[in-house]
């Protein structure tokens, strides 16, 4: 299934042609219901100002995520958190236990979904802001897309 990018999201396409969906920061508010798509069961909400969140900025900011066990800074700027649906793969965790990142099945196909940025590079920064190599590895965007596209 290719969709452009003003093509909207075909749910009955996605569960019969075993379509994927894959989500970061604003794409993942629209997989859900309340937003838009509904490809995901589960829900997002705002992480910044949430019970247990430590980020209290709507604005770009750095949150620490825990992702597959290791301790990952992100370039994060109003991302959401998830109440993931039975049966998924919450691959991130948020200081304070909140999902970050998942996988989780929609009809044939995967949703994966994340709420700060992993895909963010030096140009996201401030020029001359001291960023953590960290920060700007693409790793675990490839690992969420990996694990999306897995059969």
């Amino acid at each position: 299934m290719a969709a452009s990018a003003g093509d909207r999201v075909d749910r009955t396409e996605l569960r019969r042609e075993r379509g994927d969906y894959l989500g970061f920061c604003l794409g993942a508010y629209l997989a859900t219901a309340q937003y838009g798509f509904g490809v995901f069961g589960g829900t997002a909400r705002r992480h910044a100002n949430a019970p247990g969140s430590l980020i209290t900025t709507l604005g770009a900011t750095i949150a620490d995520v825990d992702w597959r066990g290791v301790r990952r800074p992100m370039f994060f700027q109003d991302g959401p958190q998830f109440t993931a649906p039975s049966g998924a793969d919450i691959i991130a965790r948020y200081p304070g236990g909140a999902a970050a990142a998942l996988v989780s099945s929609y009809g044939s196909g995967r949703v994966g979904l994340v709420g700060p940025h992993p895909e963010a590079t030096k140009s996201w920064f401030p020029a001359g802001a001291s960023i953590d190599s960290r920060a700007v590895d693409p790793s675990a965007a490839y690992d969420l897309i990996a694990s999306t596209h897995r059969r």
